[in-house]
C-alpha cells in the first residue's frame, strides 16, 4: 500500500460521507495506476460527476489542488514501501519460512534491549499516550494498543491521519506519543507531510515523543525526543515489530512483579 492510496481507502471507508465522493473515491482507487495521467476534466467524465465535484473531493481528502493531488499521486503514489512477502509473490513456502526465522533471529541479536527501560517506565507513568502509525506500522499500533490494555494501560489510537495529526499537535507535557514509522516518511519533511502539515503538528506538540523505526537518521531531529531502533533484515518488518512488541509485554510484566 502507498500513501496515498492509504488516505483514499481511508476517506471511502468513512459512513458519514457523500455518495458523490464515495463514487469519485471508488474510481481513484480502481484506477490508481492511471488517474494520475489524466486531467480534472478527464476524472469527471469517466466518473460521472461534475468538475466541482471532483474539486470538493480532492479538498476534502487534504489536497489544496487537482495539480496536488496529481503531483502527490506521482511522488508518493507509487513509492510503494512493500514488505518481501508483497513484492515477491511467488515465493515458496519454504523460503519464507527460512526469512521469518532469519527476520526473527536477527532482530534478537540486533535490537538494543537498553533502550526499553526508559520506555516501559514513561508507558508506566505518564498519565496520557497516544499510539500512531500509517500504512502496515498502523496494524503493529493496533496490536500493542490492544495488549495494553489488557494490562490496564490506556491508549489513544486513531485510524484517521487527521485524528492523529490534531492529536499529536495539541498534547500537552503530560501526554507520550509513540509512533511507529518504519521508513521514518511519518515524521520526515516530504511531499505528503507538506499536505497534511505533519511537521507542523510535531513541532508544536509539547508531548514526549517515541519513533519507533529502522531509519536510523530520525536521531538528529530535535523534534522527536527517543528513537527506537527496529532491526530489519529481510523487509518482513511486521515479524520485527511484532517481537518488539512482544517484548515491551514481557518487560511490562515484569516491572509490575511486586
Amino acid at each position: 500500500m502507498n500513501l496515498v492510496l492509504m488516505t483514499l481507502l481511508d476517506y471511502i471507508n468513512d459512513p458519514h460521507i457523500s455518495v458523490v465522493d464515495r463514487c469519485i473515491g471508488e474510481y481513484i482507487v480502481k484506477n490508481i495506476n492511471q488517474v494520475s495521467l489524466y486531467s480534472i476534466n478527464q476524472l469527471a467524465k469517466s466518473a460521472s460527476v461534475s468538475i466541482s465535484q471532483v474539486s470538493r473531493f480532492i479538498k476534502h481528502i487534504g489536497f489544496q489542488s487537482f495539480s496536488d493531488f496529481k503531483e502527490s499521486l506521482n511522488v508518493h503514489g507509487h513509492s510503494q514501501r512493500h514488505s518481501l512477502l508483497q513484492k515477491d509473490n511467488q515465493m515458496e513456502v519454504s523460503t519464507y519460512q527460512k526469512y521469518v526465522q532469519e527476520e526473527i533471529q536477527y532482530f534478537f541479536e540486533h535490537f538494543s534491549f537498553d533502550m526499553l527501560d526508559e520506555f516501559i517506565h514513561d508507558l508506566l507513568s505518564f498519565p496520557k499516550i497516544g499510539m500512531f502509525g500509517i500504512l502496515n506500522s498502523e496494524n503493529m499500533v493496533k496490536n500493542l494498543h490492544y495488549d495494553l490494555a489488557m494490562k490496564g494501560i490506556m491508549t489513544y489510537s486513531f485510524s484517521h491521519f487527521i485524528d492523529q495529526l490534531s492529536f499529536i499537535e495539541n498534547a500537552d507535557d503530560q501526554t507520550l506519543i509513540v509512533i511507529y514509522s518504519i521508513s521514518g516518511e511519518y515524521v520526515t519533511d516530504n511531499c505528503y507531510s507538506r499536505y497534511y502539515q505533519t511537521l507542523t503538528a510535531l513541532k508544536k506538540s509539547r508531548a514526549k515523543i517515541y519513533v519507533v523505526t529502522n531509519n536510523k537518521k530520525l536521531s538528529h531531529f530535535s523534534y522527536l525526543d527517543r528513537i527506537i531502533h527496529i532491526p530489519i533484515k529481510n523487509q518482513l518488518y511486521h515479524y520485527s515489530l511484532q517481537c518488539f512488541n512482544d517484548v515491551v509485554l514481557l518487560e511490562l510484566q515484569e516491572h509490575r512483579l511486586p
